[in-house]
């Protein structure tokens, strides 16, 4: 719960994006009891989204009283935390399987297990029309491993973390009973590690090639962006709108002065 509510905004702490789901990994490999395990997982999911948008409670100030918000905090959370729960117990079901398998099966079930991921995210955003906390978002301020996205789009960098997960987790096992001492290196090689690192270092290498690229390109035009810091509570009240709408516009017309060497086309708001 920690790791998940930090690597959303406003903690943003990415880190935890790669590493939230390994507790439950490890633990679906000593194949724990279904109900056991299904109640965890339930409370777990619950907590992950109650903990990470706690921010809905301001909304009762707005819509009749602080109970209104808590309201909408925990009903939101129950509601939304169905696809973490299924994939879990999906995760509960697939894991203890691909444990001793071949490499090759252990791949495939890890990436159908990443891509059960995606496509939960999808049906809820499908069905309840909310984008909130798509784990690809942890990776918001990360420039250099959200150019992947320009191929597969957002669902690519959700897909990737779930894989990377799954793939930690089980080199951690791979280490304790195989160990690392006393062995030689092809029984102590750990697939999966290698995979999830290269892939990292092709994000890190796409990074870098469009940086340099970006360089020889001229830039088709110049532009500024505004972002208004204007208090919850002020914008939310109707009666504020002239009062708002007057600070704006003035300051567009500061933004009209030629006071800048090389003023920019176009203001984006």
């Amino acid at each position: 719960v920690l790791l998940y509510t930090l690597a959303f905004a406003p903690y943003d702490r990415f880190e935890g994006g790669f590493v939230f789901l390994t507790p439950f990994v490890g633990w679906a490999m000593f194949r724990p009891r279904l109900r056991l395990f299904a109640l965890a997982s339930f409370a777990t999911s619950f907590l992950c989204w109650f903990c990470s948008i706690g921010w809905l409670v301001n909304l009762g100030e707005h819509l009749g009283g602080r109970g209104v918000g808590w309201f909408c905090l925990i009903g939101c959370s129950l509601i939304f935390c169905w696809s973490l729960w299924i994939w879990l117990l999906l995760m509960h079901r697939i894991v203890p399987q691909i444990l001793d398998r071949p490499f090759w099966e252990r791949i495939l079930g890890m990436l159908c297990l990443a891509g059960a991921w995606v496509l939960l995210e999808w049906a809820r955003e499908s069905i309840l029309h909310v984008q909130w906390n798509t784990l690809s978002s942890t990776l918001w301020k990360q420039p250099a491993l959200l150019q992947v996205a320009s191929v597969t789009g957002a669902w690519g960098l959700s897909f990737y973390l779930v894989f990377f997960n799954l793939g930690i987790a089980y080199y951690v096992r791979h280490l304790i009973t195989r160990g690392w001492n006393r062995r030689p290196f092809l029984r102590r090689f750990c697939p999966e590690f290698y995979i999830l690192f290269s892939v990292l270092g092709l994000m890190l290498w796409l990074f870098f090639h469009n940086l340099k690229v970006s360089k020889i390109r001229e830039p088709m035009f110049r532009a500024g962006v505004v972002q208004p810091d204007i208090p919850q509570d002020v914008k939310s009240d109707p009666g504020q709108t002239p009062r708002i709408l007057a600070i704006l516009d003035g300051t567009m017309q500061d933004l009209r002065l030629d006071n800048l060497a090389t003023p920019p086309d176009i203001y984006l708001w």
